[in-house]
């Protein structure tokens, strides 16, 4: 849910796939509950590969209550031609999202290609206060992932071993208070 998915695809130049809640099961040692940001999803070579992997990775798993089971096959999927509908892009936010040189107008370039097929494509940026949704962002991920990496802290010898952003996001988690994750809740709703 920061990129911990696509980017290390991209910088590895395999595909990566974000899938919706509830398509691939999370783990029983997850709290399946209350942390709802970050999801598991392929990487591939190929978009085919990563068909592949998310039919095997998707579907129900009962120790994981909040799955779902998938329809059909997400590699039959890709037989079957995209014709008309309508992209959101988001681009970079109008400046709230650093992004590389190059990087948007590539991404646009693509989009253009969507029109061949009648999709339309909307640039849309949310009427959000940005700031006030990325510390949302940074106190949620917080309290999820830094009270899971707890155990590794608690640990010497693994505490070692964490990288400063990790040791950084059990500390802040370990000073956040009930009313600043109900606050950060509320404004993600």
């Amino acid at each position: 849910f920061g990129g911990s998915l696509r980017n290390p695809a991209a910088y590895n130049n395999v595909y990566g796939f974000r899938p919706s809640q509830g398509l691939v099961p999370a783990g029983p040692e997850l709290d399946v509950f209350h942390a709802q940001m970050g999801v598991e999803g392929p990487m591939g070579r190929s978009v085919r590969d990563m068909a592949l992997l998310l039919d095997e990775q998707a579907g129900y798993d009962p120790r994981a209550p909040l799955s779902h089971h998938k329809h059909g096959s997400f590699l039959e999927g890709l037989q079957t031609p995209m014709v008309g509908g309508r992209i959101a892009w988001f681009g970079d936010l109008s400046g709230h999202l650093p992004v590389e040189p190059g990087i948007l107008c590539l991404c646009e370039a693509a989009l253009d290609r969507f029109a061949e097929v009648s999709f339309q494509t909307e640039a849309l940026v949310p009427d959000f206060d940005f700031e006030a949704l990325w510390q949302a962002f940074v106190t949620l991920r917080q309290a999820s992932s830094g009270c899971a990496l707890k155990a590794h802290y608690d640990d010497p010898l693994k505490r070692s071993l964490l990288k400063p952003e990790a040791v950084w996001e059990v500390e802040h988690a370990l000073q956040l208070t009930a009313p600043q994750v109900h606050a950060a809740t509320v404004r993600r709703s």
